[in-house]
């Protein structure tokens, strides 16, 4: 055997050997002792979890009954200090409890942590960690997610042990993932379309990548957090390039211009929104109409792949003497039209 393919041999039983390590997001500490910090969300003992879920319970009891003074009872003084405004963030939570249905994503039970020190915890298969800085020797994390038919949203609570129980150290909530797609799964989306010239495309996916990609910050953090910002910079820059605003469309009537454009949600999927200014009234349908129609043969030469994107494209259009009143017409196209 050549030393090549003994290396090779070495360094994946070097890899496999690790993998259980960051499977349950173990790390020495370098103290005198034998002590060591260690996070684990495998073989919890039943009791610990059991009391975790129980007061995961009364928080979501909490969130629908806007109850601050139960917050305020199980906050510890940290997290008053930075929640100023309490009954303005549990407001903005009841829209999705008790409505959803919440279920665990993961969960985390930490031991011999130094308190005032910071230390990742590194989910199973290493595509999140969470970040924060110990406040007791023990504690314990909870991701619970709850989904509707368009998104799902996460809620991130941080538990430290006292000698008189459990308290609440970290709360926070967002969109985890929309038409069950994470910002991870966006930003591969976007590297694909990519990869087939679809600039336009590729920016639209970055973009929801990015709402996505801090669902609960400033605690969970997608690994490849850098990967994503910096193809947001790429496509931002190509974008200024090969699409810079405003683009005139010739030989269409009214003179139009696309001044922007922009993801849409829709309960069927995201659909391209085209912003454009027109010399044609408002008021004149018919002309808008056939417009549109020439605008719509036209959008794929001008943003190639975006008919791919979606099965409508919907365009919006101002009338330029008239569209600092906000008033537009709305067309919805198909994609075979």
């Amino acid at each position: 055997m050549d030393e090549k393919n003994t290396n090779m041999k070495l360094y994946l039983y070097i890899f496999f050997a690790l993998l259980p390590l960051f499977s349950c997001s173990q790390d020495k500490q370098s103290s005198g002792d034998d002590s060591y910090r260690y996070a684990t969300n495998e073989k919890i003992p039943a009791e610990v979890k059991a009391s975790i879920h129980a007061l995961d319970s009364l928080v979501l009891v909490a969130i629908q009954n806007g109850d601050t003074a139960f917050f305020q009872g199980i906050m510890s003084s940290r997290l008053k200090e930075n929640s100023p405004n309490l009954s303005q963030t549990l407001r903005s939570f009841q829209q999705f409890v008790p409505a959803w249905d919440f279920e665990y994503k993961d969960e985390y039970w930490i031991r011999n942590a130094v308190p005032g020190t910071q230390h990742p915890v590194i989910s199973r298969f290493m595509t999140y960690y969470i970040n924060h800085e110990s406040q007791a020797e023990e504690e314990y994390i909870t991701l619970n997610l709850a989904e509707d038919s368009i998104r799902s949203f996460m809620i991130l609570s941080i538990y430290t042990r006292k000698a008189d129980g459990w308290e609440l150290d970290a709360f926070r909530g967002g969109n985890y993932s929309v038409f069950g797609k994470t910002g991870l799964d966006y930003l591969e989306e976007s590297q694909d379309e990519l990869s087939q010239g679809h600039i336009f495309n590729a920016y639209f996916n970055i973009l929801l990548a990015k709402d996505l990609g801090k669902p609960c910050a400033p605690y969970f953090q997608y690994s490849q957090e850098r990967d994503l910002l910096a193809l947001e910079d790429s496509l931002v820059a190509l974008m200024n390039t090969d699409f810079l605003m405003p683009i005139s469309i010739k030989e269409v009537l009214g003179n139009p211009e696309i001044m922007g454009a922009q993801p849409q949600v829709t309960d069927e999927g995201f659909v391209p929104l085209i912003f454009y200014e027109t010399d044609i009234s408002l008021e004149d349908k018919p002309k808008l109409e056939k417009q549109c129609d020439q605008i719509h043969e036209q959008i794929e030469s001008i943003f190639p792949g975006v008919l791919s994107f979606s099965p409508y494209v919907f365009y919006r259009v101002f009338n330029r003497e008239t569209k600092s009143t906000g008033r537009y017409y709305g067309f919805v196209k198909k994609r075979d039209e």
